[in-house]
């Protein structure tokens, strides 16, 4: 890819912008069934005993919502009161992206005594606001991404301003850096809440802003809610943001990441099914993107898919446990820099019919969340070559991979980590 921003060339992308980013979840009062949950198996969620009725209808709304059940979850919110009445609004809310939703369930829960802070952000960035985001895509467009980048890496124009952004499935939401929301002279909210990389133990503060527009190709969003967060590494890598692809409804991208290619097309554009493909539903894990997957010989869980995490593999440590994990390998510096992973050797993953086996870093990370939690990532080395197709409008994944099990993956192109726009 050539033109457009300055790059830095050669220069090793930070890993703390490689993995889930997860405000961080409320605390609950702990049962078989909302372990379950934390463990990202909505089905034994909803098998599972519950503390109480209120606690069994607050498992059901959150399992509605995850599986886009928004109809389901209404009816069982509707009678919640009190605290998990208002957390199962607030991720309703969200769900259906209606502002005026957003600010009344987030100003209830931040008046409820939010621990995470996010909801008070979101009362104080939806005060007043009638328009959602607004996605605009007359035609389907080709986008290209960087050849040498660990993950999709393309430009796009934020504000007026062109500067690198990741593709990155993995991010609870998307991410603008500091540096670049005061070029812009966003308002930011007043409040701030924790978040947190899944695969490591940083912890920032995010404030939140609306982007007034992003244009990526013939794509254009209007009014996209983003985290603002100190990011000088990547600004100094002329990367200014993440784009989640849950902030895209109504359109498909698939991301070639053996052609470095990103397609956007309007509405539904799954591909044909193949032996070397395929389609799962995707759930919502709170604001995650997640698919069900199992891995080292554990059972079926929800698992974060991260096309913005270079390695091929993250399990939770509670997951690993219930899995044949090798001992680990080494030891290594965590997403952040704040933490020390174990590393653990290449185990397989089962996707569907697929089994893959990552390339790239494999790690095990505490993860561990009070709420709909996940198993683990599945990062871009679990997919190196082929192609992820994420379908908004029939909300499912198309993972392709032609000759999964038998074919030699090649190694980068390029030093590890080294990039060129």
């Amino acid at each position: 890819m050539s033109g457009g921003a300055p790059v830095a060339r050669d220069m090793p992308f930070p890993a703390s912008a490689l993995a889930l980013l997860l405000a961080l979840p409320p605390v609950v009062p702990a049962s078989p069934a909302l372990d379950a949950l934390a463990r990202g198996d909505l089905d034994g969620a909803l098998a599972a005993r519950a503390a109480n009725a209120a606690e069994a209808r607050y498992v059901r709304a959150r399992v509605h919502v995850a599986r886009g059940e928004l109809g389901a979850a209404e009816l069982e919110t509707a009678t919640l009161g009190g605290t998990l009445g208002a957390q199962a609004a607030f991720y309703l809310a969200h769900a259906r992206g209606q502002p005026r939703e957003i600010a009344r369930s987030a100003a209830k829960l931040c008046a409820a005594g939010d621990p995470t802070g996010r909801a008070c952000a979101d009362a104080e960035l939806y005060d007043g606001a009638t328009r959602p985001t607004e996605v605009t895509l007359a035609a389907p467009t080709e986008v290209p991404l960087a050849t040498r980048a660990p993950f999709p890496l393309l430009l796009a124009r934020a504000g007026g301003v062109k500067t690198g952004f990741v593709l990155d499935s993995g991010a609870s939401d998307s991410v603008i850096s500091t540096a670049l929301a005061k070029q812009l002279g966003l308002h930011v909210t007043r409040a701030a809440f924790p978040v947190g990389v899944a695969a490591g133990g940083a912890r920032s503060e995010a404030h939140l802003a609306l982007l007034p527009e992003l244009t990526v190709g013939s794509l254009t969003v209007r009014r996209l809610p983003v985290l603002v967060l100190d990011m000088a590494d990547l600004d100094r890598a002329g990367v200014s943001g993440l784009l989640s692809p849950q902030a895209l409804p109504g359109v498909t991208l698939a991301i070639d990441l053996g052609r470095h290619v990103l397609s956007v097309s309007p509405g539904s554009a799954t591909p044909a099914p193949s032996p070397d493909a395929v389609t799962l539903p995707y759930v919502s894990a709170g604001l995650d993107l997640a698919v069900t997957a199992s891995a080292a010989g554990g059972p079926r869980a929800l698992f974060g898919l991260d096309t913005g995490m270079e390695g091929g593999l993250a399990l939770s440590a509670t997951y690993a446990r219930a899995g044949d994990v090798p001992r680990p390998a080494s030891v290594v510096e965590g997403a952040g820099g704040a933490a020390s992973l174990e590393s653990v050797p290449p185990v397989p993953v089962n996707l569907g019919p697929l089994t893959l086996r990552p390339r790239g870093p494999c790690v095990v990370s505490p993860m561990a969340k009070a709420d709909v939690g996940l198993a683990g990532l599945l990062g871009d080395g679990l997919f190196e070559g082929g192609v992820v197709v994420l379908d908004n409008a029939r909300r499912q994944v198309t993972v392709v991979i032609p000759n999964a099990d038998e074919r030699e993956r090649p190694a980068p192109d390029g030093r590890p980590g080294a990039f060129d726009l």
